[in-house]
């Protein structure tokens, strides 16, 4: 049986194990963290806790639902250097003039590098739209002159030996 300990950190509510409503244990329950200055740093740190190297999205207002209990954390600052959430800046431990409305979320995800590939949209690891990342975001890649060489040259990046189709959107916007 797993003991949780002071500091621990949950996502609650999310569609996978990633992402959710911030949840911090602490004196034996679980609790949640207010938005009030809930930003990027605040994110990365807990998606560190999470799954370590991973940073995140912050999100605030509830975005995956209202807790339920006490409300642990407010006026979080972390650096993002910080190996947990309790170790950030905050007002005090339970000391908050926020309501659930107000808890804090977070999307975590592998960092990208400029350059990085990912399929989206397809049905299979191995299928789908072509998105590159650059300049700290993912864009698509346009149709044009689009072959089994780039193709192959795609897949061969994923980790796949080759590819056996190519296909371009049909028709025009």
């Amino acid at each position: 049986m797993h003991k949780d300990n002071d500091g621990d950190v949950q996502l609650v509510g999310g569609t996978t194990s990633l992402e959710g409503r911030v949840e911090v244990y602490y004196q034996g329950s679980w609790g949640t963290v207010c938005d009030d200055y809930w930003d990027e740093q605040d994110a990365m740190v807990v998606c560190n806790q999470v799954m370590p190297g991973y940073v995140g999205i912050n999100f605030g207002h509830a975005y995956f639902g209202e807790g339920v209990g006490d409300i642990i954390l407010d006026d979080v600052y972390c650096t993002g250097t910080e190996s947990s959430l309790l170790d950030c800046a905050h007002s005090g431990l339970y000391n908050h003039d926020c309501m659930h409305v107000e808890d804090a979320s977070v999307r975590c995800y592998m960092p990208a590098n400029d350059g990085d590939i990912q399929l989206i949209g397809g049905g299979a690891a191995y299928q789908g739209r072509v998105e590159i990342f650059y300049n700290l975001q993912w864009g698509t890649v346009c149709d044009d002159s689009w072959d089994l060489q780039d193709a192959t040259v795609v897949c061969r990046q994923l980790g796949f030996t080759g590819a056996t189709d190519a296909p371009q959107r049909v028709g025009h916007w």
